[in-house]
């Protein structure tokens, strides 16, 4: 009877096993024009200098990652790109035992957009928080998937993430960027242009930031150091605000 090592036996039934779909591949998307929106519900955001293109890289993970779905296309005269998540209720990156937060979703894929802040008003969805689905995202069960992003600007483009539960890191970017959060940490360095964080819950610093800031949360601490700007506004409904090396024509806290 012929013998094998066990060493070879197991790599053998190794290179049979299917990939898990715990790891997925990145996978790369184009949004060419100048005013972009994304849309995710969970995971882990990363706004970063690019070239030419706003490109953004999606990784998908969790037992169910297969079933999500990544759309593109215009909508309200901007190019945008959502992750579509086919449950309504969704397991949380992390989060406190038992805790659980709820929010509207509508059909394609879009939420927040409350329409309220100048500019970027022209581009909301006239203010409406309560339409769409009711989607729950829980730190114990649910739809098992999120998207991983790391979104690629290059200078001068004007881009807003909307993301539902999980963080998001803007570092050394130069334009026009606004964050727009449900339940997140927000965190930004050396960003230059117009900044505007807003934040349901989760702390939020900022540091290096030459140009506008705004920065609007429910509950969690704000910290600014570094900041420069004609105009600089803090706004928090419960957490601590700490301001270092600030200067600004137009400072409200």
């Amino acid at each position: 009877m012929p013998r094998f090592p066990i060493r070879s036996l197991f790599s053998v039934f190794l290179l049979g096993m299917p990939a898990p779909l715990h790891a997925q591949q990145p996978e790369r998307y184009t949004l060419d024009d100048d005013a972009v929106a994304i849309y995710n519900l969970v995971g882990a955001v990363r706004v970063e200098p690019g070239n030419g293109a706003v490109a953004v890289q999606v990784t998908r993970a969790g037992a169910d990652a297969a079933r999500l779905r990544v759309v593109q296309g215009e909508i309200d005269g901007r190019s945008t790109l959502r992750v579509m998540y086919p449950a309504d209720r969704i397991r949380a990156v992390a989060g406190k035992p038992g805790s659980s937060s709820t929010l509207r979703v509508r059909e394609d894929g879009t939420f927040g957009d409350r329409g309220d802040d100048g500019d970027w008003g022209k581009h909301g969805r006239h203010g409406d928080w309560n339409e769409g689905r009711k989607v729950t995202i829980a730190s114990e069960d649910g739809f098992d998937a999120r998207a991983d992003l790391v979104v690629r600007v290059p200078r001068g483009h004007r881009v807003a993430v909307y993301l539902a539960s999980g963080s998001v890191a803007v570092t050394n970017v130069e334009g026009d960027i606004r964050i727009d959060t449900h339940q997140a940490e927000v965190t930004a360095n050396g960003v230059k242009g117009a900044l505007t964080i807003d934040v349901g819950s989760g702390s939020v610093r900022a540091t290096q930031i030459d140009g506008d800031l705004s920065v609007d949360t429910g509950s969690g601490s704000v910290e600014v150091s570094r900041a420069r700007g004609t105009s600089l506004s803090i706004d928090t409904g419960s957490g601590d605000v700490t301001g270092t090396d600030l200067e600004a024509g137009d400072l409200s806290v």
